[in-house]
């Protein structure tokens, strides 16, 4: 069974929209590499070091942007039309500015431009990755810090995110929608998912994604980290890191 990482989806909760310049699709679903099975306490493509990575990324919110989330996700509970205004963004339709809504035209505006698809923002960090016994731990520069609380156990065959528990995933996933730089493609990886049991099947308490890999040529490794954040209106986006790391 083959599974399909959602991350290219377009819904009020999902705004992640990446759109790479560079991309080159895979275009295949490459089963998991059979190296990564080992428990030998050594990782098919992971090692200590400091590298330099390009990513790409979301633009975090403002106090002033979560303010006004947090007006907006109060007003849609009383207010018919903030209601409708709600129902046509989660549509991906253009509503238009009523005043009995509940918000100033201005409110409205910052509104509209903060749930309109726009480019992720590309830039350059220094990444390291940290090893203590059997698990890899990550330490990153700027918004790459958004990876630290990131914990991989080679022996167990998990990861850990915060209070989010991840499992490898052992099916094959379809990579075709990676930001993968032209001219490369992955030859190993690893995919992980949680939160592993109930919570991980509701997703009201949010949800993880790591996709780990390596490249060839030039065996450069590839991040690709979701974080969806529970299930309200106040928090409607997601993080990401998609990360080209090279030694």
């Amino acid at each position: 069974m083959a599974i399909h990482r959602p991350i290219r989806q377009l819904s009020f909760l999902l705004l992640l929209v990446i759109v790479f310049s560079c991309n080159n699709s895979v275009g295949v679903k490459n089963p998991l590499s059979q190296k990564a099975n080992s428990n030998s306490g050594s990782h098919p493509f992971l090692e200590e070091g400091t590298y330099s990575a390009e990513y790409l990324t979301n633009k975090e919110l403002t106090g002033e942007q979560k303010e006004l989330l947090h007006k907006l996700s109060e007003l849609v509970q009383t207010n018919k039309q903030a209601q409708v205004y709600f129902n046509q963004i989660q549509e991906g339709g253009q509503p238009a500015y009523n005043p009995d809504m509940g918000i100033t035209k201005l409110e409205f505006n910052q509104l509209i431009e903060l749930f309109s698809d726009s480019e992720p923002e590309k830039r350059k960090g220094v990444f390291k990755i940290l090893r203590k016994g059997d698990r890899f731990t990550i330490e990153g520069q700027g918004r790459l810090s958004l990876l630290d609380s990131l914990e991989l156990n080679v022996n167990e065959r998990s990861a850990s995110f915060k209070q989010y528990s991840l499992g490898l995933v052992k099916d094959s996933i379809d990579l075709t929608g990676e930001d993968i730089p032209q001219g490369s493609t992955i030859d190993l990886y690893e995919y992980y998912k949680g939160p592993e049991g109930i919570l991980g099947l509701t997703g009201l308490d949010g949800s993880v994604e790591l996709l780990i890999a390596k490249l060839k040529p030039g065996n450069k490794l590839y991040f690709s980290f979701i974080l969806r954040h529970p299930d309200n209106m106040e928090n409607p986006f997601p993080d990401f890191i998609t990360a080209i790391v090279y030694k």
